[in-house]
């Protein structure tokens, strides 16, 4: 079995950042493209060549993603020329889903034996460092965007994985929020501070900025589309004004997102928000994010942002 975690070096540059420091969607688009050289390393094949047993083409795409920034370390608390690592650690259900668990540290803070602490409990990192859960499942587009079907990749062997328990597999939280519409993130000492409780916003998809080179809707772009929605959201809908300086310095504290589906790209996706407040500098915010075409749901998530003092 091939030994991991797997080690990537960060430097974090402009093309990990915007205005305020360390960019949540340039963020992810890294960690998950490390994510997805680490499942390659692990198949011993490139991505692009894994295929279904008829020869269809198979996507590892995200469905099941949780971040978490402790105060000490918040995300615009990295900045340029800040040296870093990725540490990942992935398992797999049976050839259906991969799991992996990263997180981000400062190079010169890293513990010498950080990789094998890490191996034996990814989780007791979280609340310490960046913590970010990462799962996927494969796919392959069939039908078009609207209609991927999971399909298991026939050419490779998932011996390499250390196996991942049924019970664990994020299959089982996506269930019970498809079916309850929410996340946990939001608990109940989060206040609701909209002023009205239906609020959208509709985004219509540009072609050659929002997809990748499986010609899908890139999954961190989701991220920017709700980052547009809830800025419309705290300025246009918020219970009490937020300040100019809050509504551009908020800062994620922690976010899961759950991914239901996708859409073609002459289509538009309308993006439900919701805000909620505990105390001065948080704000909670659950988004649900469907089709324009046909209502159908393609992700729910729940964010917390810190605003600036």
């Amino acid at each position: 079995m091939t030994e991991m975690p797997f080690m990537y070096p960060l430097t974090v540059a402009l093309p990990h950042t915007n205005h305020n420091q360390l960019a949540e969607f340039l963020f992810l688009m890294h960690a998950g493209n490390f994510q997805w050289t680490s499942i390659s390393r692990l198949l011993g094949i490139p991505l692009s060549q894994l295929r279904t047993i008829d020869g269809g083409e198979v996507y590892a795409t995200f469905n099941y993603i949780e971040e978490d920034f402790p105060p000490s370390a918040p995300m615009n608390g990295y900045r340029l020329d800040d040296e870093c690592i990725f540490l990942n650690h992935l398992r797999a259900f049976k050839n259906m889903a991969v799991d992996g668990r990263l997180i981000l540290h400062r190079r010169d803070a890293l513990p010498q034996d950080a990789q094998k602490i890490f191996a034996a409990d990814p989780g007791s990192w979280k609340g310490k460092v960046p913590y970010l859960r990462m799962a996927n499942v494969f796919i392959t587009p069939v039908g078009g965007n609207e209609f991927l079907k999971m399909a298991p990749p026939a050419n490779v062997s998932f011996n390499q994985f250390p196996p991942l328990p049924n019970r664990e597999n994020a299959f089982h939280i996506l269930r019970e929020v498809e079916r309850s519409g929410r996340f946990s993130t939001i608990g109940e000492d989060f206040m609701p501070f909209d002023r009205r409780e239906e609020f959208s916003f509709l985004y219509v998809f540009n072609p050659d900025r929002d997809t990748n080179g499986a010609g899908l809707v890139y999954f961190a772009n989701y991220i920017a589309f709700m980052d547009m929605a809830e800025r419309k959201a705290m300025t246009e809908n918020a219970l009490e004004a937020f300040t100019q300086k809050q509504v551009d310095f908020r800062t994620l504290r922690r976010r899961e997102i759950g991914y239901f589906g996708n859409a073609r790209l002459d289509d538009t996706v309308r993006i439900h928000v919701r805000m909620f407040r505990r105390g001065a500098r948080e704000v909670g915010f659950r988004y649900r994010l469907e089709r324009g075409s046909d209502k159908k749901l393609i992700a729910i998530s729940e964010s917390i942002k810190n605003l600036p003092e």
